[in-house]
């Protein structure tokens, strides 16, 4: 929210509920006042604020909301595209993650929640854009116990990301609290980037997004990063 003319904003504590109808206090919660005294309180602050709660209560980094929701959202059947599974609680290849984690963000902005989460640090890469935070964030998960990730070997084979049990059921209250909005965003890129190839993913985000294309050049790319 920002302050417009006539109005002043302020930060205070809001009274709300959960997913499950719980009492729940969000921190610091902008909200605007009007000459009269009138408060005003924008959804986008208070799902923002929803989310950061969620985090905390689940001992999360909010960047890694996310990403459990990308390995949460389910596809209407296991998808293997040139041997590459995905399915709801896994995804192959770190290439695909990126991408999954640039597309949500880039939708959620056309739709006004693109502060849902501290958003992933994105670099240009060969592949085109990176996340800087993917890895970082998943080696957390893991040792929390919610996440199996077999890394991607010298012998090309990728990167494999699986939630645990534990992690399935962190990540089913984390998708619970989610959006509506943000559960369809989240499902159909998950899909419509498990359809496709590496290489069909690559040149899609090279077109879309040339400032995040770096180093390219028609040699074929590593395409696990």
């Amino acid at each position: 929210m920002h302050e417009k003319a006539g109005f002043r904003e302020i930060h205070e504590d809001l009274q709300s509920v959960d997913i499950r109808g719980n009492q729940i206090l969000l921190k610091n919660v902008p909200k605007l006042v009007d000459k009269d005294g009138t408060k005003w309180v924008g959804i986008e602050d208070i799902v923002r604020a929803k989310s950061g709660f969620v985090a905390n209560r689940e001992g999360l980094n909010p960047k890694q909301i996310p990403i459990l929701a990308l390995l949460y959202a389910q596809v209407s059947h296991p998808i293997k595209i040139k041997g590459i599974k995905v399915s709801q609680g896994r995804i192959e290849q770190a290439l695909r993650f990126h991408k999954m984690l640039f597309d949500i963000w880039q939708k959620s902005k056309a739709v006004g929640y693109e502060t849902l989460f501290p958003q992933h640090a994105f670099g240009a890469g060969v592949c085109g854009p990176i996340s800087k935070d993917l890895k970082i964030m998943t080696k957390s998960l893991e040792e929390k116990g919610l996440l199996e990730v077999k890394w991607s070997s010298r012998n090309g084979e990728p990167t494999i990301y699986n939630l645990t049990k534990d992690g399935f059921e962190v990540a089913e209250r984390v998708w619970a609290e989610m959006p509506e909005e943000i559960q369809k965003i989240v499902s159909d890129t998950k899909y419509s980037l498990s359809l496709e190839t590496a290489q069909n993913i690559m040149h899609y985000f090279h077109k879309r997004y040339p400032e995040y294309k770096k180093g390219y050049t028609k040699a074929e790319p590593e395409i696990d990063e």
